[in-house]
């Protein structure tokens, strides 16, 4: 048998000796998602009032995946205890109306989920627009920098060159079946693919040119679409729902 297939028959096994099966964690990181993109969208737009909102619902959330994913392998157990520091690094910083801290915090809690589920086979499309969205954001913040002049051109073209690889890698992939969306929800999502390809694709051609003023501009044009399109994968009526039951 070989090491890989038997390594990743062993998770299963230890997936099914826990509280629920393998199919059922894919549904629980679903609804771990859903109350991650609305506060990560709120954040991002500067509405504190609303992500304070929004992160009540997170850590209901939260709390119920922890009751129902109490594996006892060490390694889940560090992960998940890791993704919970940072989410209550996060509720502070909320609390305290630091934007910018609190958009770190949830990116490093984001990245570590993604980490966990590669690392256990948990296929999911919206960690895919993560690492496009994360590549994204460095590239926006090179363009956008004083002294762009003095930053390395190939370093540049390089981060530029993976944020396209992600972005085509993306597109090979269809949102995951278990999300289970509606036929309207799925046209919206594939008129902002075609949308973002079109900025893509003008973006590249104003970074072969060089001339950095349009290369800014055409890079702050992707901004809107990419973070609306992340937020097809949010519940944003969770957080009506949470306080009419509460």
């Amino acid at each position: 048998m070989p090491i890989r297939f038997t390594y990743h028959f062993f998770l299963c096994v230890l997936f099914f000796l826990g509280c629920i099966p393998m199919k059922n964690l894919q549904k629980e990181m679903v609804k771990i998602d859903e109350a991650i993109v609305p506060i990560w969208y709120e954040l991002r737009k500067g509405d504190l009032h609303q992500a304070k909102a929004s992160l009540l619902v997170l850590s209901y959330r939260w709390q119920q995946f922890k009751y129902k994913t109490s594996f006892t392998q060490e390694e889940w157990q560090t992960s998940i205890q890791l993704i919970d520091d940072w989410l209550c690094d996060l509720t502070i910083s909320v609390e305290m109306n630091q934007q910018q801290q609190a958009m770190i915090q949830l990116d490093h809690a984001i990245y570590t989920l993604m980490e966990v589920r590669r690392k256990y086979k948990l296929t999911n499309h919206l960690d895919r627009f993560w690492d496009v969205q994360m590549t994204y954001d460095e590239v926006y913040d090179i363009v956008h920098d004083p002294m762009i002049l003095r930053y390395d051109w190939q370093e540049f073209e390089q981060r530029v060159a993976l944020l396209n690889n992600q972005w085509c890698e993306l597109k090979l992939h269809a949102p995951n079946s278990f999300l289970a969306w509606e036929n309207e929800k799925q046209i919206i999502y594939y008129t902002y693919i075609a949308i973002l390809d079109e900025l893509f694709e003008t973006f590249n051609t104003t970074v072969a040119c060089g001339d950095l003023e349009y290369i800014a501009l055409t890079c702050e044009d992707i901004q809107a679409p990419l973070e609306n399109t992340i937020a097809l994968f949010g519940n944003f009526t969770d957080t009506k729902i949470y306080y009419a039951t509460r």
